[in-house]
């Protein structure tokens, strides 16, 4: 395992507070201005990684900052296995981010569907690449 993670018991609910309610293994790993929490899971479909940055040493669970691209890469290898699986970030438009918190906080319900986990939640998932022959055609209608 990578140097500083550590295997964590997490309650059901905060699971799915931090955006992955089925996670198989959880792990959690100390940095400087909090913690990583990183989740996973394997379903018929691939891989999920859902890793999330909370700050320390606070009972209730309080979002922190985005992981970092090395961070992502980091809990990738060391929770997934290497053996082809590609994987993907999706991450929020920063846009409706902005415009959910100005939401909440004017009182009102936002109109949009929330991404699951916290603000600073960034899901990883895998992705199947399918080969591409000569007889593909990339459009909406057919010729």
């Amino acid at each position: 395992m990578s140097e500083g993670w550590v295997e964590a018991t997490i309650s059901p609910g905060n699971l799915a507070l931090l955006g992955l309610p089925a996670a198989t293994h959880a792990h959690r790993k100390l940095v400087s201005d909090g913690v990583l929490i990183a989740l996973t899971t394997q379903n018929e479909h691939g891989w999920t990684l859902v890793l999330s940055h909370i700050y320390a040493g606070i009972d209730s669970i309080l979002p922190g900052r985005m992981p970092t691209i090395l961070e992502l890469r980091d809990a990738r290898e060391t929770f997934i296995p290497y053996d082809w699986v590609h994987m993907v970030a999706l991450l929020e438009p920063p846009t409706k981010a902005i415009l959910e918190r100005l939401q909440r906080s004017e009182g009102t319900r936002s109109d949009t569907i929330a991404a699951p986990g916290l603000p600073t939640s960034v899901r990883c998932v895998q992705v199947h690449i399918e080969g591409l022959t000569d007889d593909v055609v990339f459009g909406t209608e057919p010729p």
